[in-house]
């Protein structure tokens, strides 16, 4: 057995590790003021409405002006794409023309389709349809024919599907009934793209050498937004139809029939609808503009619909759309309100928590796997190491997600550095001070070496001592919890460890100490165990003790007891009596604590263990402190406690 030790160190590097820091945001959606429209913008669209290739955002501007709306990178700015000075209704944007070339079009209370062209110095417009003396409500772009050939489609106040195409010039002729809205799709799941508009009923329009007409469903509501798309996230095209009286309809072609089913109301009319992945996790739901003011969102899942409040303005909220309006990648929903406002509302996922590392494959030699645990992790696309001190940045490859558990392969470098681990997840990048370093590999033979680094005190006696990064300056020290009531930092200088005592409690008498981001608020805390019994939070820049977690007797240990892919504090629980063990968590706000094993009488602990020693590797976890270079560390936490003495 010696002899099988000293090989494994003489092959290994050795691997430091204390603990992660992790951010600490909830999921949650922002909204963001990003510009002016109209008095009333009843309009929003997200896309490509000239031929530069990036989403921009087109709203109807104060007297009827259209507007492009532009993210530069750091703030929004708005170009008056010219206009009649009408009010708009609807807008698109596609090429229109069938000629590949983006081009915006708008509905006008006017009676008119005008057609915003941009010449790269700046915008003007003619019209593809002229209806004077009624109101163009809906507009969109799309191959209705099922023939490849795009066309632009619009519907009248007073009753009317127009389709306009372009042959050198603009031609427009009426096509079948509808007021309200119109879009274009496969709504039968067929492939087959028709026209589907709406008034108080939704129709079909098929083209077949001539266009046909059939009905869809009779929501029994006037109908002002609809959609086509696959709004279960099951690859099935539905059509979904939003109301006044608040609900939307969702239809479904089964066979020769559509059926009819009420996904759930908002409570208020509905103005406008949008599908797509709002939340940027693949996952397609449906968004509603209010006229109370709030966009909400639909979702299905496990068989039920569902739907949130995204967010809202002050006053109605009469357009929607979705898209990557930042051109980032970042799919965003984008709101207008009667205030004239344009709203941006983006969905801050919760970022992905790495609680601990298995190193047990990692050392083997310099192309090594590492594999962390952690919760929140599917969606994770790239992976690297990064040393803090020299910038370096180790790319990762072969990365795998199951479950709670991530595997990327790293070449390592054979030199000593203090490393990060840095995640994306769609699109955004998540560092964690993952606090090991990599040393190069010994070379036998080994031997042992012991250095005295000082002590606090005489009257002190060793109860705790852990390696952390406390303060926060990206180096290592030494924290050693003493039984005379003190915790000291020893940290190298030079060719010194000097011993500096920076907490006092007077009463606590010391034994167990901890260093790991219990809050997660991304920053490392120190966490005491006393024998009064008492937790106590030691965190750099305040007040010492800034909080106390909760009782707990002198012993304690970090792990992930409950498998959620986050960190714990477990302790021992009850007194001389007979002894417990509790679990505490932090919830965001409060410690909170909840109860492992019940007091035993005439039981007393007198060791704590976090590991997986049953070996049924169905998470990774490990103590979060200490240097294990090559003591394999196991899955799926368990909590061993030593009875050392059984109480009289």
């Amino acid at each position: 057995m010696q002899t099988k030790i000293k090989n494994i160190i003489g092959s290994f590097f050795a691997v430091l590790l204390i603990g992660f820091f992790n951010n600490s945001a909830r999921s949650e959606w922002t909204t963001a003021d990003i510009g002016q429209g109209a008095n009333a913008t009843s309009n929003v669209f997200v896309g490509i409405g000239k031929n530069d290739g990036k989403m921009n955002i087109y709203n109807q501007g104060s007297g009827g002006i259209m507007f492009e709306t532009t993210y530069s990178g750091h703030d929004w700015s708005q170009v008056s794409m010219q206009g009649a000075g009408d009010g708009i209704n609807s807008i698109s944007a596609g090429a229109g023309r069938n000629d590949g070339v983006p081009r915006v079009y708008a509905s006008s209370v006017m009676g008119y389709i005008h057609e915003f062209s941009n010449t790269g110095t700046g915008w003007g417009y003619i019209n593809c349809a002229s209806l004077t003396m009624d109101s163009i409500i809906g507009v969109s772009v799309g191959a209705g024919r099922n023939d490849g050939v795009l066309r632009v489609y619009g519907t009248r106040l007073n009753g009317g599907v127009y389709e306009c195409s372009y042959s050198g010039s603009w031609i427009y002729t009426g096509i079948g009934s509808g007021n309200n809205c119109v879009t274009v799709g496969t709504g039968r799941n067929d492939s087959v793209m028709r026209v589907y508009s709406a008034s108080n009923d939704v129709y079909e329009l098929n083209y077949s050498g001539g266009w046909s007409q059939t009905t869809v469903g009779s929501p029994g509501s006037t109908v002002y937004g609809i959609s086509i798309g696959a709004g279960r996230c099951d690859g099935v095209m539905r059509i979904y139809a939003a109301c006044w009286n608040g609900h939307i309809y969702e239809y479904s072609r089964t066979g020769s029939n559509w059926t009819q089913v009420d996904i759930g109301s908002t409570g208020s009319g509905i103005t406008a609808i949008s599908m797509g992945v709002g939340r940027n996790d693949g996952i397609v739901r449906i968004y509603a503009a209010c006229g109370d003011g709030h966009i909400y969102e639909f979702s299905y899942t496990s068989s039920n619909w569902t739907h949130t409040d995204v967010g809202s303005a002050a006053q109605g909220m009469y357009g929607v759309s979705i898209g990557t309006g930042r051109n980032d990648g970042i799919v965003r929903v984008y709101g207008g309100s009667y205030t004239g406002r344009l709203y941006e509302f983006s969905w801050t996922p919760e970022p992905p928590y790495i609680s601990s590392m298995d190193p047990r494959y990692a050392l083997i030699s310099a192309q090594s796997n590492l594999s962390f645990l952690g919760k929140d992790l599917l969606g994770t696309s790239v992976i690297k190491l990064k040393n803090v001190k020299t910038n370096q940045t180790i790319s990762g490859s072969s990365l795998n997600v199951s479950g709670n558990s991530l595997t990327a392969q790293f070449s390592l470098p054979g030199t000593a550095g203090l490393f990060d681990l840095v995640l994306t997840k769609t699109g955004i990048d998540y560092t964690f001070k993952t606090f090991f370093t990599l040393l190069a590999p010994q070379s036998g033979p080994v031997q042992w070496q012991k250095n005295d680094l000082g002590k606090a005190g005489n009257a002190c006696t060793v109860g705790s001592i852990v390696i952390a990064d406390a303060n926060r300056d990206n180096e290592a020290e030494v924290y050693v919890a003493y039984s005379g009531q003190t915790i000291s930092c020893i940290k190298k200088n030079n060719s010194t460890w000097p011993v500096t005592s920076f907490l006092d409690t007077p009463g606590e008498n010391f034994q167990q100490l901890l260093a790991l981001d219990g809050n997660r608020d991304g920053e490392w805390e120190l966490y005491a165990a006393s024998a009064k019994p008492q937790i106590y939070q030691y965190q750099w820049g305040k007040p010492s003790p800034s909080s106390p977690v909760g009782a707990g007797g002198s012993l304690m240990v970090a792990g992930d007891g409950n498998h959620d892919g986050a960190q714990e504090i477990y302790a021992v629980s009850g007194n001389t009596t007979g002894q417990g063990l509790e679990q505490w968590n932090y919830s965001g706000s409060v410690w909170t604590n909840s109860q492992v094993k019940a007091v035993i009488s005439g039981v007393a602990f007198t060791s704590l263990l976090a590991g997986d020693v049953d070996n049924d590797s169905a998470d990774n976890s490990m103590p979060p402190t200490g240097m294990q270079p090559i003591i394999p560390i196991f899955t799926n936490l368990n909590i061993m406690v030593v009875v050392g003495t059984e109480l009289a």
